[in-house]
């Protein structure tokens, strides 16, 4: 028998809002209550992540950090100003954006840097194995040109990128740990840090922000693999909101939503040196 006085505040909210707007109120409850992402970069909590790993990496050697995914650079340039901060000015940055117009904008955005030696400009994609693949260009500049086609998004245009994965780079470049990796792919985050698998297996990265949302869905990717990959090599999961992370034990499919978010992946040390808050579902 269904509850009277929820029916009849269900029927008011029926004949007040009508269906549309009845949907629209639920997405926008359910997302204020799980504290989904709001898409500002300095609010939904990328900004303690960066400055704890900035503020607790180990003194007696350099930051090495990736971003994954520079579009024009805005992470990284906040990355350099809580540096600068900390006094931390032994930060080296790794910049990866495949697009050829982003990648000119990026470098342009640095050329009078003061940190400019510290950052290495490559003008490819990361991903679970080296190649070539096809970029879907949406427009110049756009953050959501990707490896996999949207058709909703109609691309303008399309450039064949180079591919490398992370474990390729670092040995080239003689990376023997990472302390932030950042990864923005578009729906290619999975693969990313599938090509981390010997660095990860090693535990020689830290700290890593990926981000979680429907370009997922063209990549054929879910939220559970990549617990199915981090989690067996020690590694806690936890959505990034406002609030701090949100950790889970293991992968449920309420966590399968598809909805944009961040999340962050930490060996054991760091899980509580960042601000946390218990899973609703617990």
């Amino acid at each position: 028998m269904k509850n009277p006085l929820k029916q009849l505040v269900l029927n008011l909210l029926w004949g007040a809002l009508g269906r549309r707007n009845l949907v629209r109120l639920g997405r926008f409850l359910s997302m204020e209550a799980r504290l989904d992402l709001n898409g500002d970069i300095h609010s939904h909590g990328e900004a303690f992540v960066r400055e704890i790993v900035v503020k607790n990496a180990p003194s007696d050697r350099h930051l090495e950090v990736l971003d994954v995914g520079a579009n024009t650079g805005e992470w990284t340039e906040v990355l350099l100003e809580d540096c600068a901060h900390a006094e931390r000015e032994d930060v080296y940055v790794h910049l990866f954006e495949p697009s050829r117009s982003t990648f000119r904008s990026l470098k342009e955005r640095f050329e009078t840097h003061r940190a400019v030696d510290r950052l290495i400009f490559q003008p490819l994609a990361l991903s679970r194995e080296p190649g070539h693949k096809t970029l879907h260009i949406v427009h110049e500049l756009a953050g959501t040109n990707s490896l996999h086609e949207q058709p909703e998004l109609a691309p303008v245009d399309q450039e064949e990128v180079e591919l490398d994965t992370v474990d390729s780079y670092a040995r080239r470049w003689g990376i023997e740990h990472i302390d932030l990796i950042k990864i923005d792919a578009e729906g290619h985050d999975l693969e990313v840090l599938a090509g981390a698998r010997r660095l990860l297996a090693e535990q020689k990265i830290e700290v890593i922000q990926f981000e979680y949302s429907s370009r997922w869905i063209y990549a054929r990717n879910y939220l559970r693999d990549a617990f199915e990959l981090l989690h067996p090599l020690g590694y806690r999961l936890g959505k990034l909101t406002r609030k701090g992370i949100e950790y889970y034990e293991g992968w449920h499919p309420e966590l399968e939503t598809f909805r944009e978010a961040n999340y962050v992946a930490c060996l054991p040390a760091w899980v509580e040196r960042f601000p946390s808050l218990r899973w609703w579902n617990e």
